[in-house]
């Protein structure tokens, strides 16, 4: 899977200090964070780069490689958010997981998910 680029919006009603753009990750060789706040991610178990759509992209081996972004997303931290992505999956086998945040009782997460057709 190619993973092209990823953002996060802060909802203007979270923190103050988290109001707008809270990070922007546009995968040009690395993990950092281009929205100038600093937050910049750690690639783990041989995230790789390669050319994206536009730019570069990260890419993984389809097991246990992934970006960690240092943004808490926790509901308690930041109720409103928007978050995307752009990726380009060599298979969805059933569900891909995109994005996610485990905090062990709520979760936020984007998948593509390819069950029903």
């Amino acid at each position: 899977m190619r993973l092209i680029r990823i953002g996060f919006l802060a909802g203007m009603a979270a923190w103050s200090a988290y109001g707008g753009l809270v990070g922007f990750y546009p995968m040009n060789g690395n993990a950092n964070d281009a929205s100038g706040n600093g937050n910049n991610a750690t690639t783990v178990n041989n995230v790789g780069f390669d050319t994206g759509y536009q730019g570069q992209a990260a890419t993984f081996n389809g097991t246990n490689s992934y970006v960690e972004v240092p943004i808490n997303i926790n509901p308690s931290a930041m109720p409103l958010l928007t978050m995307g992505a752009w990726v380009l999956p060599d298979n969805v086998n059933p569900i891909r997981t995109i994005i996610s945040h485990d905090n062990g009782g709520f979760d936020r997460d984007i998948n593509i998910d390819s069950r029903g057709g």
